[in-house]
């Protein structure tokens, strides 16, 4: 599925914010207990996700991550 490239923008920019967010704090203690905010290698799957999403939306990207066309052009004489 494509996504336009507002929504793919503001779900990359969500999952950096994620990111920071777990690599300032991933884990904390209550008592005895120790609880994971997030799983830091499932934010990374979702921001190379919407990385792709966000190269494929962008019009300005020439590296698009679609479908390449080149033209070949035969000399037969």
């Amino acid at each position: 599925m494509a996504y336009d490239l507002e929504t793919s923008q503001t779900m990359y920019d969500e999952y950096i914010k994620a990111e920071k967010a777990a690599l300032k704090n991933q884990s904390y203690s209550i008592g005895d207990k120790k609880l994971q905010r997030a799983d830091l290698l499932e934010i990374r799957k979702g921001r190379d996700y919407w990385k792709k999403q966000l190269d494929i939306a962008d019009p300005t990207n020439p590296r698009k991550s679609g479908i390449n066309v080149k033209t070949v052009r035969y000399n037969y004489g």
